[in-house]
């Protein structure tokens, strides 16, 4: 069974884009109305959460503060059990 190509195409319709004769370009209007609503919800929603986002980073950074201080103080700690040898205090005690 062999399949035929259709050469014929009469039964499709081929109609130009017409432009909806109603709206007369307000769709165009209302779209740019409908942004200026979505960016005047965004400024007001963008509020709060600048606030909360200036929240986290303060705590960010204060953790990040408190770590490093943290890792200065272990690193001293550290330094101070390495030089284990005698003190110098010791040693004159030792001669004298």
């Amino acid at each position: 069974m062999e399949t035929e190509r259709v050469t014929d195409n009469s039964n499709y319709l081929l109609l130009p884009a017409i432009p909806n004769p109603k709206s007369n370009g307000k769709t165009a209007e209302v779209r740019e109305t409908l942004q200026s609503m979505q960016k005047d919800r965004l400024l007001v929603l963008s509020k709060p959460v600048e606030h909360w986002l200036g929240k986290y980073q303060q705590n960010h950074e204060k953790k990040r503060e408190k770590r490093r201080l943290k890792a200065e103080a272990q690193h001293e700690e550290y330094i101070a059990s390495k030089s284990h040898g005698p003190q110098q205090s010791v040693l004159d005690e030792l001669l004298d």
